[in-house]
């Protein structure tokens, strides 16, 4: 009873800290690239860096649908 709830919980708070940082890491990637666009240009970016930030632009807004969803 009270063991299997607090399993359920410990996995879903660890889960909640995995999805914590991965946001960070997307935040801090779609910084630098916020700073190369200030710096260089929009045309200056990469394939790669162009494919990162509307794959973060979709996650993001994925995120924001199921959030509001929520509430």
């Amino acid at each position: 009873g009270a063991r299997i709830k607090s399993l359920r919980y410990k996995r879903k708070l660890a889960k909640l800290e995995r999805n914590r940082r991965h946001a960070d890491e997307v935040m801090k990637r779609v910084d630098a690239i916020l700073d190369k666009i200030n710096e260089v240009g929009l045309e200056n970016l990469t394939a790669e860096e162009r494919r990162f930030l509307e794959d973060a632009s979709s996650e993001l807004s994925d995120r924001n649908q199921k959030s509001s969803r929520n509430h």
